[in-house]
């Protein structure tokens, strides 16, 4: 849903994020209902790429870290975020900042594979 992208860039915004990477967007883009709902933050929607899969989408980036609320069946690594900020030190800065990941709850992380 555009309103879902729109309340996200004007989200990212606040917390001093730019860079909005859409994965195969259900919606129609650029969406005028995420223009109306990003408030204040249309350069983020502007700017924003498209890509036609996660793999595509995250190829740039050699760390992606996810996040849920909810319990999943997955075989993944779990940790809490004071672990997972444990292994950011020794790694060299990257030259982007790193990838924030979402999907829709029902289906939870395009990268589940």
């Amino acid at each position: 849903m555009g309103e879902n992208v729109g309340a996200a860039a004007r989200a990212m915004k606040n917390f001093g994020l730019s860079e909005l990477v859409l994965i195969a967007p259900k919606c129609e883009w650029p969406n005028d209902r995420a223009q109306m709902l990003a408030s204040g933050s249309g350069d983020i929607l502007d700017a924003a790429k498209v890509f036609p899969d996660a793999a595509a989408a995250l190829a740039p980036y050699n760390l992606v870290l996810a996040t849920t609320a909810r319990g999943r069946d997955v075989v993944k690594e779990i940790h809490t975020p004071k672990q997972a900020s444990g292994g950011f030190a020794p790694r060299p800065r990257p030259a982007r900042e790193p990838p924030s990941c979402s999907g829709a709850s029902g289906r939870g992380s395009p990268m589940r594979k």
